[in-house]
């Protein structure tokens, strides 16, 4: 006899579905399985100087609160060699919501294949407790993809998850939820272009 019973079988991932598309980026959703909010994919073409300009603006953290959408501010924790680190980030709500908070454990590397370069990021919120004055984020997950093209062009893929918490019902959260992605990913664009990122260089980078 066989026990149906003694199996488990993990929900399907749902296909991303193109819900905007506004000044030549397109933005795709879906719902993971288990959650009621849903992630984002972005897709965009974006010029820079560099493929190490946008590595040095990602590990530039005094940056973060001129280009990622409600950043307060953001503070590196741990730093292993050029390519892991370890930061804490508070970002501001509106009233009458609380500030949110999270640690983020990233990860950068290159694909030698595609010269493509990654930026991965994931909540690890067990390195600080939480504080009173913010609810902490515990569902976090980022990554970004930059794959060099031609004449300083390069093709961007940025995939975002995050429960913001709190009592915020799922639906007021997915209303929105394109927001403040959309206004990073084109200030992300604008902040690497600072003539500061246009000649670093990185051991794990190659340009195409």
């Amino acid at each position: 006899m066989l026990l149906l019973s003694s199996f488990h079988v993990a929900a399907p991932e749902t296909s991303w579905k193109l819900v905007k598309e506004v000044d030549g980026i397109s933005i795709y959703e879906r719902k993971p399985p288990g959650s009621t909010i849903s992630a984002l994919q972005i897709k965009s073409t974006i010029k820079g100087h560099s493929l190490a300009s946008f590595v040095a603006l990602f590990q530039d953290l005094n940056s973060y609160d001129r280009w990622v959408y409600s950043c307060e501010k953001a503070v590196l924790l741990e730093k292993n060699l050029e390519t892991e680190m370890l930061y804490y980030i508070r970002s501001d709500f509106p009233w009458p919501f609380d500030d949110r908070d999270f640690v983020i454990k990233n990860m950068v590397w290159q694909d030698k294949k595609t010269f493509a370069f990654h930026s991965k990021s994931s909540a690890h919120n067990n390195h600080l407790p939480a504080k009173p004055d913010a609810v902490r984020i515990t569902n976090f997950s980022a990554e970004w993809i930059i794959t060099p093209l031609e004449n300083g062009t390069y093709q961007l893929l940025y995939t975002f998850h995050s429960d913001p918490g709190g009592h915020l019902p799922s639906w007021l959260v997915n209303s929105f939820i394109d927001f403040g992605p959309l206004k990073t990913v084109k200030a992300m664009e604008a902040e690497a272009k600072n003539p500061k990122y246009a000649k670093v260089k990185f051991s794990f980078i190659n340009e195409l």
